[in-house]
């Protein structure tokens, strides 16, 4: 009769205990469910905020492409352009309102946080800025005039613009990431709990909920998967649309390592072509910092040979630790040879000139090969302008020399003073030989005027590279560019 009732006390222990472990199981599933469901919905909000942070991207910049051409060719009648730039106006605003509010009807969730309101409300505004971006074109569009948008958007503000979206995206990123993270916290914290239960109860019992966890998991893994193949697809497909947009649009580059409390340069490249002759090039070793700046002329075949022999030597130069070493004028020579053995005679020659900044930065050594002079910009205590230029003509690279050749035409070191708050322009003749729609030229008569009208002294490079590049373009008045143009702003702080 004992062992009856210790029995039963057995079973009622193993049955309070399977049922105890059966609700707390079940309250695990469920409760786990219920947190997986909402990192899936949020995740899948991610996603697809990431897709609509990308896409803004590229309609930003095919508005701005779209409207350059139609004002470029005063395309009255082009209406298959005009519909397709008020399509593309009307998607960027409908992203715009998906990233700020969210989109029930497509099951996307606001997704936020410190940065992303700094982003969107905030300190950038970008939610904002973009608004009046797109109605700024639709207007113009409306009027069919478009000089004030392009007025209004120079190449400092659709860069800017264009960062802060890429800055959003990989906010948006760091959320999917975090995520991620959560639900791997999750998934170990369910299978410690899943393992303690199994000790201390019948694990048969609960093998089926198992099995289902573990699918759950897996499923949930595999998405996880995907969305990160789908997110290094945009990525990609990113980095190839803009590859693919560079030389339509004009480049502004601003070197963070090359900038200092002393120092600080910025440069501006567009190319009238597909395949551009202008390029220019910093090099760095130590203290001392090279610039390079160049124009081929002539047959398209040796622009890209040329190119790359310049920078694979100053790239082995980095290299090898010999920058401080290279004797420039045997570079020249070097690089007259080279062009003369392409076989292209008569048909391919270089312009260059490079810059070599002491340790101190006081002092600049000039080399030219027949490159357009720079500009030497100074201030006095009093704010007195003084514009000189660095005159050493040299001769035009893959051009045979003689016993006839003059004198100033010899490659040569010229040495000046870089004093503070003074700068430096290097720039390819495309910029003052591109014309007007009346083919006038621009002129470096206007690009001296541009120093002389406007107090540089307390301003950094990329502040003034502005100015000398909106100025030209607002010459050129939306006329296609026929000539690459580079310039570069060296700028004593």
């Amino acid at each position: 009769m004992k062992k009856r009732n210790e029995g039963s006390k057995i079973k009622i222990k193993i049955f309070i205990s399977s049922i105890i472990s059966i609700i707390f199981v079940i309250s695990i599933a469920f409760v786990t469910k219920k947190f997986l469901d909402e990192f899936n919905e949020t995740e899948s909000s991610i996603t697809k905020l990431i897709n609509t942070t990308g896409k803004q991207r590229m309609l930003t910049q095919k508005i701005m492409i779209l409207i350059q051409s139609v004002n470029a060719k005063n395309l009255d009648s082009a209406t298959i352009i005009k519909s397709d730039l008020l399509s593309s106006i009307q998607e960027m605003k409908k992203a715009n309102e998906i990233i700020m509010n969210g989109s029930p009807k497509e099951n996307i969730l606001k997704i936020t946080n410190s940065e992303i309101e700094r982003i969107l409300n905030n300190k950038v505004n970008l939610y904002k800025r973009i608004n009046e971006y797109t109605n700024l074109a639709e207007e113009n569009a409306k009027k069919n005039d478009y000089s004030e948008f392009l007025l209004e958007y120079n190449i400092y503000k659709m860069n800017s613009l264009l960062l802060d979206l890429e800055k959003l995206s990989k906010l948006y990123a760091n959320e999917s990431d975090l995520q991620s993270r959560k639900i791997s916290a999750l998934s170990i914290i369910m299978i410690i709990s899943y393992l303690i239960t199994s000790i201390i109860s019948l694990f048969f019992i609960f093998k089926p909920l198992a099995n289902h966890i573990a699918n759950l998991y897996l499923n949930l893994e595999k998405k996880f998967h995907e969305n990160d193949l789908k997110f290094k697809m945009l990525e990609i497909e990113s980095k190839f649309a803009e590859k693919c947009l560079q030389d339509l649009y004009p480049r502004v580059e601003y070197n963070p390592s090359f900038n200092t409390d002393l120092i600080s340069l910025a440069a501006f490249s567009q190319s009238a072509k597909e395949l551009g002759k202008d390029w220019w090039g910093i090099y760095e070793f130590g203290k001392i910092k090279v610039i390079l700046i160049g124009d081929v002329f002539g047959h398209d075949k040796g622009t890209t040979i040329v190119i790359d022999s310049i920078t694979k030597f100053f790239e082995n130069a980095i290299d090898k630790k010999a920058l401080d070493k290279i004797n420039f004028l045997d570079v020249f020579k070097h690089l007259n040879q080279t062009i003369q053995e392409l076989g292209i005679q008569n048909q391919l020659t270089l312009t260059m000139s490079i810059l070599v900044l002491d340790d101190n930065l006081n002092r600049v050594k000039f080399i030219n090969a027949g490159h357009s002079f720079p500009y030497l910009v100074e201030y006095n205590e009093k704010d007195e302008i003084k514009i000189s230029r660095f005159k050493s003509k040299g001769h035009s690279l893959g051009v045979k020399q003689n016993n006839s050749s003059l004198a100033e035409e010899e490659i040569k070191i010229t040495e000046y003073e870089f004093k503070d708050t003074a700068m430096i322009l290097l720039f390819t003749a495309g910029i003052v030989n591109n014309k007007d729609k009346f083919e006038k030229d621009y002129s470096e008569k206007n690009l001296k005027k541009v120093f002389e009208k406007n107090n540089f002294k307390d301003k950094n490079a990329l502040y003034v590279l502005d100015i000398i590049t909106s100025d030209a373009f607002r010459h050129y008045d939306s006329k296609h560019i026929s000539e690459d143009i580079t310039c570069i702003v060296i700028k004593r702080t």
